[in-house]
């Protein structure tokens, strides 16, 4: 993870304006492990900048994730949910308490782009990698 570089930082890396609304909302997800929804990032900050506005979350990360800072991830019928993408993972989705885990496996993301090259997807540079495996007990 990310941690020598602050979300102002990482902002002006990306080309984006480092508004205090962006910074904040950026921080949220740099240090959250849960995979919020929208509401639940809105939630969370609005407690402590109450004129924050819900389109502005909206709208920040729509920007955050077309300069590919986080993405969004769809499980199921589950309302959308976000992640700071500072890394190659695996989301294992727990069906019975709709948690996301992180699952890191250098070995397994070795193996995907080995696989995409045996099989002539040479053409293509790999932009991120993002495996959603769906667990049920």
């Amino acid at each position: 993870m990310e941690t020598n570089n602050t979300a102002i930082e990482i902002l002006e890396k990306s080309g984006i304006k480092p508004t205090i609304q962006r910074v904040i909302i950026l921080e949220e997800l740099m240090k959250s492990k849960m995979h919020p929804t929208v509401d639940g990032i809105y939630s969370k900050i609005r407690t402590k900048f109450p004129t924050l506005s819900l389109a502005t979350v909206y709208n920040t990360l729509e920007i955050l994730e077309r300069h590919k800072l986080i993405r969004s991830i769809k499980v199921e019928s589950e309302h959308t949910r976000y992640d700071y993408a500072y890394d190659d993972h695996i989301h294992l989705f727990i069906k019975e308490t709709n948690e996301i885990i992180d699952f890191y496996d250098e070995e397994v993301v070795a193996l995907i782009k080995s696989k995409l090259k045996e099989n002539n997807y040479t053409n293509y540079s790999i932009e991120n990698i993002n495996i959603e495996l769906n667990l049920v007990n």
